[in-house]
């Protein structure tokens, strides 16, 4: 195994060892909430807000094309415990939870003998969720319930992280997140003016990079506290971001309601320990590697993490080791896939090469972007964009057919009603079913099977309510039961019960087998056919069917091949296998 030192590959030498599985090193993880790419050093246009992660970023390996899968927290945060999509994990809405059954990164490592500890600030990440399992400790701080930031809470977590520190025992993985800079932002007047920024007269801009200054030196205490105790030296470090924030780029403040760049790319460094850098490579000068530019995802942190720790990797994930980006080890390039749906936004992105398509799933409108290399994007014209927007629509289409086939059973609340319904489902089959699972379930909701696998019983409970807090909005509740038969040919009765008040009563079945009453006899090959995920719906009860499609093909051409053909004429120039479909002639 070696690592790229330098510009070029020219620059390569050899690591001194692997990990050692026998003696792991630790991991620890501090995730900024809500923090834009751009403001590290590398991009920022004036003084940087992150003269941390600056300067931890000299002597890390980062990535400066890292993204989240979406742009809001709960579903962010999901896909990096978990190495899943959340068109896979189910984690979407806004009374999503994770089912029982995904392993998380702290699940795994504390199997594996790991002292695990989570500190946050943000009420996303917590047991509600389902996103702390796996942690043997779990500190939530958060001293006012009703507001989602209780003022400048980076520092009350620097008080925990010092806390913590001395009662950890290696190998430990202890979680960090910080949620400055989230809004409101209200920074300290220091911050402000370390950035040039008055005080008195700053600007919305001005106090978003003041909160991600103040985020930025507490994060740096924190890790001088972890440092303090001799916990550093053999830990692995990644800092990194749930996503991002739109500062009027597009129009509008916030995030969560868009795929755009500002609020899906994240900044993403990583330290390795010094023992594994070569000889004469630890005097803290910048460790670069030509790989880095490679586009990651946070899915790809749990499958990396395991890797550098020495630790067996977990199956049956979206995300991949990307720590062959550390060596001189060319990586074929993978296309990176987003999703938000929550609210009144239903959204799928995939970015491939050197471009991106965003999708709305309830209108269907596609948007082609190209994404130049010092950042943002640039709109295609659609004259233009014809052969890329539909090699990448094959793309994000075949992804999310494949991310949860069989058959669904969707149940819709209402909107604009706060309610609490209870329902009662019974779905028999003549074969057998050979899976059952809930997705975006509550912690009071059950999926049995029963009777060999003939019947399935669900009770959901449809919790449509408005949010007062942390923040006013809307939730209607959508939950689904996800399953599968074998023959697939197997007629599918199916009954339903409602109890509503304690009384028996009707559900709308809009869109079900041609309006069918229940209870209804249905083969898989009279149900319709879904190719996205659900968009927005109508109160009421949908079941459908969806099919893994085919693999779209993407051809990758090997350097060699590619400079002979540039010799002939053939391509205008050697591809790079960093580069996407668009760069063959």
């Amino acid at each position: 195994m070696v690592v790229c030192v330098g510009a070029s590959i020219a620059g390569c030498t050899g690591l001194r060892a692997p990990i050692d599985a026998a003696e792991p090193a630790n991991l620890v993880i501090i995730l900024t909430d809500t923090l834009r790419a751009d403001r590290a050093g590398t991009e920022a246009t004036g003084p940087s807000a992150m003269p941390v992660f600056d300067r931890v970023a000299m002597r890390s390996f980062t990535f400066v094309n890292a993204y989240s899968p979406t742009s809001w927290t709960r579903p962010a945060v999901t896909s990096l415990f978990t190495g899943l999509y959340p068109q896979r994990h189910g984690v979407q809405g806004r009374q999503d939870r994770l089912r029982d059954g995904v392993p998380t990164l702290a699940e795994v490592l504390a199997a594996r003998g790991f002292d695990t500890v989570a500190l946050t600030t943000n009420p996303h990440v917590t047991p509600t969720w389902g996103l702390t399992r796996g942690f043997a400790r779990v500190i939530e701080l958060m001293p006012n319930a009703d507001r989602l930031k209780h003022g400048n809470d980076a520092a009350v977590v620097l008080d925990a992280v010092r806390r913590v520190a001395p009662t950890l025992r290696p190998p430990f993985f202890l979680y960090v997140h910080l949620i400055d800079p989230h809004a409101p932002y209200d920074p300290p007047g220091e911050d402000l003016a370390a950035l040039g920024h008055d005080p008195k007269a700053a600007s919305t801009l001005a106090r978003y990079d003041g909160e991600v200054h103040f985020a930025d030196r507490h994060v740096g205490r924190m890790l001088a506290a972890l440092d303090d105790h001799g916990l550093l030296a053999a830990s692995v470090v990644v800092l990194t971001a749930d996503h991002g924030e739109e500062l009027y780029d597009h129009g509008a403040l916030g995030h969560g309601n868009t795929l755009y760049e500002e609020v899906v790319r994240v900044p993403l460094a990583l330290q390795v320990p010094t023992t594994l850098l070569p000889t004469g490579e630890q005097d803290g000068r910048r460790i670069t590697c030509p790989r880095l530019a490679t586009p990651v995802s946070l899915v790809d942190l749990m499958p990396t993490s395991l890797a550098l720790l020495g630790q067996p990797a977990a199956s049956a994930l979206d995300g991949r080791d990307v720590s062959p980006a550390l060596v001189c080890t060319a990586m074929t390039p993978e296309p990176l896939f987003f999703s938000l749906d929550k609210e009144r936004a239903s959204l799928a992105a995939v970015r491939w090469g050197e471009h991106k398509l965003l999708v709305d799933r309830a209108t269907g409108d596609r948007r082609l972007f190209a994404l130049p290399p010092e950042g943002g994007e640039l709109a295609v014209d659609p004259a233009e964009a014809g052969a890329v927007t539909t090699q990448l629509a094959g793309l994000l289409e075949a992804f999310e057919r494949s991310a949860q086939p069989g058959l669904h059973l969707l149940l819709v609340g209402r909107e604009g009603v706060e309610e609490l319904r209870r329902v009662e489902l019974l779905v028999e089959t003549e074969g057998r079913f050979t899976f059952a699972r809930g997705l975006g379930l509550e912690p009071t909701d059950r999926v049995e099977l029963a009777g060999g696998g003939t019947r399935l019983w669900a009770s959901v409970a449809l919790r449509s309510v408005f949010h007062r807090a942390p923040k006013r909005i809307w939730a209607q509740d959508r939950d689904e039961l996800l399953f599968d038969v074998e023959p697939q040919g197997a007629p599918l009765p199916l009954s339903l019960t409602v109890k509503v008040d304690g009384r028996l009563g009707g559900i709308s079945t809009r869109n079900v087998v041609h309006n069918g009453v229940w209870p209804v006899r249905v083969n898989r090959a009279t149900l319709a056919a879904e190719t996205a995920l659900v968009d927005r719906r109508e109160s009421g009860l949908y079941l459908f069917v969806r099919e893994p499609a085919a693999a779209t093909q993407v051809e990758v051409i090997s350097a060699e091949l590619a400079a002979a053909l540039a010799a002939l004429g053939y391509v205008d120039r050697a591809i790079d296998q960093e580069h996407g479909p668009d760069q063959a002639r």
